[in-house]
């Protein structure tokens, strides 16, 4: 069928079902409403249906791949392909570590995960695996942008447990680790530096400029765009303060710098699960990455 064996990662994620009531039975210290758990239920057994049809399908086709839950160390530098199961937040997970993968999303259930990335479903995804693997399908490349945390006083680079570098596709959040305080920085483009206050700054490629950054008044890019956004979050407008980077578009030669000037800031990069302390005077630096992410979208 295909002339030579590609190594394919599977990696999937876990309902919200079988965590909070199949592993941790919270539901019997903190009852539910019934039509809750009735929803949960449904989407936990449909998202499991479509990852036993996928792996059946792979059996079938004599296509040896391996299997992995979302959260855990994987080494993605050894495979050629990525599947993803679940919603946008196994795929943007998978995205992360993506170089020179090619990575195929399939929504486990259209009618509660939100699915943006993925090309596939429990229905459409055997043709879209086929067409993959013999190099029939489109592959689109999404523009990335590199996060980086300089190295402070002699420290590791980018600080103790953080890379040197972070590719981001759907957005970045930098504010204060609480989310009611307020949160202080310095934002500097294009040489020119200014003072904010804020409820944080978003900064996204044109992949994310349908999610919060759109929300909090920024627009939509076309997806291949390689211009990528920032917009503060509810600028602070008290002692008749006025600012001049009050959000925008971004051209793919410019950069966005973020000093933070509180010991508790955060950066977090594509949603809540990666996220990096950041403390007074340490900086991030976006740009647009020269790694776009390959990605099957028909």
């Amino acid at each position: 069928m295909r002339p030579s064996q590609p190594k394919i990662l599977l990696l999937y994620k876990i309902s919200t079902y079988a965590y909070y009531f199949n592993a941790n039975r919270r539901d019997a210290k903190h009852p539910v409403p019934v039509k809750s758990m009735v929803r949960f239920k449904k989407t936990h057994l449909q998202h499991y249906k479509t990852l036993v049809q996928v792996e059946e399908f792979l059996r079938k086709q004599n296509i040896r791949y391996s299997r992995s839950r979302r959260g855990q160390k994987i080494d993605f530098s050894k495979f050629d392909f990525v599947i993803t199961v679940g919603g946008d937040g196994t795929f943007l997970e998978a995205a992360r570590y993506c170089t020179n993968q090619v990575i195929l999303g399939i929504n486990s259930d259209p009618g509660w995960s939100v699915g943006r990335f993925c090309a596939a479903n429990d229905k459409t995804f055997p043709k879209l695996l086929e067409d993959m693997f013999n190099k029939k399908t489109p592959i689109r490349n999404l523009n990335r942008l590199k996060l980086r945390i300089p190295a402070r006083g002699g420290s590791a680079p980018g600080g103790k447990g953080r890379p040197e570098a972070v590719n981001v596709l759907n957005d970045a959040l930098v504010c204060h680790v609480n989310p009611a305080a307020m949160s202080r920085y310095m934002l500097q483009i294009n040489g020119k530096m200014e003072e904010q206050r804020s409820s944080g700054v978003w900064i996204a490629p044109a992949a994310g400029s349908t999610g919060a950054i759109l929300s909090a008044g920024s627009k939509i890019l076309p997806v291949s765009s390689e211009q990528w956004q920032y917009k503060p979050r509810e600028l602070y407008g008290g002692y008749h303060q006025k600012y001049r980077f009050k959000g925008g578009v971004l051209s793919p030669q410019q950069s966005l710098n973020i000093t933070s000037l509180m010991n508790n800031g955060v950066v977090y990069v594509d949603g809540s699960h990666l996220q990096y302390l950041l403390r007074f005077g340490e900086e991030v630096i976006f740009k647009k990455s020269d790694e776009p992410l390959k990605v099957v979208m028909p």
